[in-house]
């Protein structure tokens, strides 16, 4: 009788196992790099330039993409399965980093491991990065902050937000994820048209 009881429960949990649906699969996003020059070079000629990872705080200094719905605008979701491949602090990095070095050709342009030997340092605030719902549609939302600085001082000589709302082609999260690469794309090229104005002279801490 024992015998045929265990029997039976192993048929069970085999059936069980069989009838179960496959655990859904992780899916793993990275940003696009630059590939060509935007409006204009930067004149960085033999200068180093140490880029930093971007501050953030919360939910937004994890991997996982985040939305807010109609329902509830306050609060703040992560996307199951869904990530980035690194936080979008650091993917901004490796993005801006990629940016400079074909913008400065001449410059040499790396992490802030040189920081306190560098030339500018060149680092940032995320505010907001995620998907919103806006009644039937979706949009990426995007505030990030840059700063520029002299590694002698404190103050930096460039201090300024871009924000940017873009609408989806269609719902969805892969969907989102195209347009995230387009809005940060569109917010390094606004900074790396701003920034000769900078090197030129002008104030530009806003």
């Amino acid at each position: 009788m024992n015998r045929f009881f265990i029997l039976s429960v192993l048929v069970m949990l085999l059936a069980g196992c069989a009838a179960s649906p496959p655990l859904p699969q992780d899916h793993i996003y990275v940003f696009s790099a630059p590939k060509e020059p935007g409006d204009g070079r930067v004149s960085l000629t033999g200068k180093t330039v140490a880029v930093a990872a971007f501050k953030s705080a919360g939910l937004y200094s994890e991997r996982p993409i985040l939305f807010r719905n109609n329902l509830q605008t306050n609060e703040l979701q992560q996307y199951h399965y869904h990530y980035w491949s690194m936080p979008p602090g650091q993917a901004m990095q490796e993005v801006l980093i990629a940016a400079l070095r074909i913008q400065a050709p001449n410059a040499l342009v790396t992490d802030a491991s040189v920081a306190s030997v560098a030339d500018l340092q060149i680092g940032g605030k995320i505010w907001n990065f995620e998907q919103r719902e806006q009644g039937d549609s979706q949009s990426v939302h995007l505030k990030i902050e840059f700063e520029v600085k002299h590694p002698q001082s404190i103050k930096p000589i460039f201090l300024r937000t871009y924000e940017l709302d873009k609408r989806q082609a269609e719902s969805g999260v892969e969907s989102a994820v195209a347009t995230f690469d387009i809005a940060v794309q569109e917010i390094m090229e606004n900074f790396l048209r701003d920034l000769p104005l900078l090197l030129n002279g002008s104030s530009m801490v806003k």
